[in-house]
């Protein structure tokens, strides 16, 4: 598609059986996530239009979006 760039981030869509709140999404998760040795810089970015958690795995910058889905 050539939308790809050194710079830019990976944007995923985390899937969640709906008994995962978003609330343990932004906690839960993503204190694992921290304590995962290849994530650094894991953030949450609550405030905006799309509330995601922002980290670096292995080098690669990400975008993580949260969404629950009747499971």
């Amino acid at each position: 598609m050539g939308v790809h760039f050194p710079q830019t981030d990976i944007d995923l869509i985390c899937l969640v059986p709906n008994y995962i709140s978003k609330d343990d999404f932004f906690t839960d998760f993503m204190r694992v996530l921290s304590k995962e040795p290849d994530a650094e810089d894991v953030i949450d970015v609550i405030d905006s239009r799309v509330p995601i958690l922002k980290l670096t795995f292995k080098g690669f910058q990400i975008d993580l979006l949260y969404a629950a889905i009747d499971y």
